[in-house]
């Protein structure tokens, strides 16, 4: 893991105050196993203000970062590169059970995990004027998506 870079975390701090108006997962899939593993790598996330943020599984472990993310591109280019043993799925997870009730809430906060004092890539939580949190985390495998109550 390493950390976040001043303009990623600018990026992030600036979605505080606006609400989530939806919510897309991008996983990586292995069409060639029959265990059905999937990788949550890209988390896309649109802000009622029409701005929108891309969360990434950094390749080599390297931690979550920010990117523009075009899914017909990474389609094409993973479908490519694993000769079709490997694809993404586009989930719309806005009606999640999770998701759904914090759509009409401000984010009031983000936390970031530290190392040595400086911002970590590997955890963000996201607070809600009504007091759920959303922690986005690297995993073994991908992003991990966890959500609290206080």
């Amino acid at each position: 893991m390493g950390y976040l870079s001043s303009n990623c975390y600018e990026k992030i701090k600036n979605i505080e105050g606006k609400k989530i108006r939806k919510v897309v997962y991008y996983q990586w899939k292995n069409l060639a196993s029959d265990d059905d593993f999937k990788s949550l790598d890209w988390l896309e996330i649109n802000l009622q203000d029409e701005t929108k943020i891309v969360f990434h599984y950094g390749v080599d472990d390297d931690g979550i970062e920010l990117v523009d993310f075009d899914f017909e591109v990474e389609l094409n280019k993973i479908e490519t590169q694993f000769k079709g043993q490997v694809t993404l799925i586009r989930e719309n997870a806005t009606l999640d059970t999770h998701w759904f009730p914090i759509l009409d809430t401000e984010i009031r906060n983000i936390e970031f995990s530290q190392i040595k004092g400086n911002n970590s890539n590997n955890q963000i939580i996201l607070e809600f004027t009504d007091d759920h949190q959303i922690e986005i985390s690297t995993k073994e495998e991908g992003m991990g998506v966890e959500f609290y109550e206080k």
